[in-house]
């Protein structure tokens, strides 16, 4: 409907002007003819009536020729108007297909990222087990060597001690009775001296052994000690051997020592410490 009022107006004018033409060009005749045929009268109001005929004819041409000049603007405007409007709803689709494609790729790499979120937690939980697996497994490997050795004898107990302490190079200067084993331990790699006194199986360690350790300790001029009861120590004893200069190894410990290959080295936290 809009395109038709829009050709309509571009057509009415002309046909309008046309008309006009043909009414002017009639009074252009009508001049001639009055100045030729018309007498007297018709050459006195003749050419009057030629030049009102040519003033408005030239008149109406002129706005005709503004009003076609218009129009062509208006046109050209109109059309500008139009491709501004294509360019427009161009750059507005492509900023639409932009955005899609943008968001596209996040969601890709959203669900990318969750999936290797999802992988990474599933890889950890994995592990996880595992390492539980694995613990429980050295676990009950301690417990069953912790029972094998307070089963043996103190005679029997030494060479385990021996195989979990022993470092190359070491000089061990040791006694026994019936209820313990004492060893002076030098070590080159520490320049340290460390006494190992190891107890009966049978026998659980009390306050009364924890002082005797440290008595014997200072009297052999070691820097640190090793009490090792598989029986096990009294929460004195604890309370006690935590205040000095010994460490307390029970059956779990010393298992622990024996199945652990290298734990008794230079670089073991105790012998830093003797070394420092």
């Amino acid at each position: 409907m809009k395109k038709q009022n829009l050709k309509r107006s571009a057509i009415e004018p002309e046909e309008r002007y046309f008309k006009v033409v043909i009414i002017y060009a009639g009074f252009l005749l009508l001049g001639f003819s009055l100045m030729q045929f018309g007498g007297e009268d018709g050459r006195k109001y003749g050419p009057i009536v030629l030049l009102l005929s040519i003033g408005s004819l030239i008149r109406r041409m002129t706005r005709a020729m503004w009003a076609a000049r218009d129009r062509r603007q208006a046109a050209a405007e109109e059309a500008k108007r139009e491709i501004i409007k294509l360019e427009r709803r161009e750059r507005d689709r492509e900023e639409r297909d932009r955005l899609n494609l943008e968001k596209g790729h996040q969601k890709r790499n959203t669900i990318k990222t969750r999936q290797t979120l999802a992988d990474k937690r599933q890889i950890q939980h994995l592990e996880a087990q595992a390492e539980s697996t694995r613990q429980l497994e050295r676990s009950e490997l301690i417990r069953k060597e912790a029972e094998r050795l307070k089963s043996t004898r103190l005679e029997q107990l030494i060479p385990f001690v021996k195989e979990a302490l022993e470092l190359p190079g070491d000089e061990w200067n040791e006694e026994q009775d019936s209820i313990q084993w004492k060893a002076v331990l030098s070590r080159d790699l520490t320049q340290k001296r460390e006494l190992i006194l190891v107890l009966s199986p049978r026998k659980q360690a009390d306050i009364h052994e924890i002082e005797e350790m440290e008595a014997l300790r200072r009297d052999e001029n070691c820097d640190r000690g090793k009490l090792i009861s598989v029986g096990g120590f009294s929460p004195r004893a604890v309370r006690q051997g935590s205040r000095l200069p010994i460490t307390l190894i029970d059956a779990h410990l010393l298992a622990d020592y024996i199945l652990t290959p290298g734990r008794e080295s230079a670089d073991s936290p105790v012998n830093k410490e003797l070394a420092g």
